[in-house]
């Protein structure tokens, strides 16, 4: 019977390391790519967040401008705070710890303060809600 020394252990405990590391995913390729991602989705969610907020600021002067009443004027101004308010919590949260877990949740409230909001928002303040006539005959 042949007995193993210590060098012979050592040998196959260097062999298992050389072959268990072969074993292993190589981490740093897939790992750099989302990393990367995430972080050019967050660069670019900050870029239209501040465009959004320069662009929002020039719609609500154009509203300003163009309403000659003091109601519209105010309507406009109101609408245009809520949206630029939110534009902002996006911008601060791209900043924080919660954009770089959840920027799908910034980008989708990014776009929907723009076309929801203000859709939603003009119609409450005019009492102007489209299919009247329709919900009408539905009712009835």
């Amino acid at each position: 019977m042949i007995k193993p020394t210590d060098t012979d252990k050592e040998q196959f405990d260097i062999f298992l390391k050389q072959v268990m590391s072969h074993w292993q995913k190589p981490a740093s390729i897939f790992d750099s790519y989302t990393t990367q991602r995430q972080k050019m989705m967050l660069d670019r969610l900050r870029l239209q967040a501040q465009i959004m907020l320069i662009v929002g600021l020039t719609v609500i002067a154009f509203f300003l401008w163009v309403n000659l009443q003091a109601a519209g004027k105010i309507s406009a101004l109101k609408i245009g705070l809520v949206v630029e308010l939110i534009i902002g919590a996006c911008w601060f949260l791209c900043q924080n710890n919660f954009g770089r877990r959840y920027p799908q949740i910034i980008f989708l409230t990014l776009c929907w303060s723009v076309t929801c909001i203000a859709q939603i928002g003009t119609a409450l303040l005019f009492n102007v809600l489209e299919p009247r006539n329709w919900i009408k005959k539905i009712c009835l």
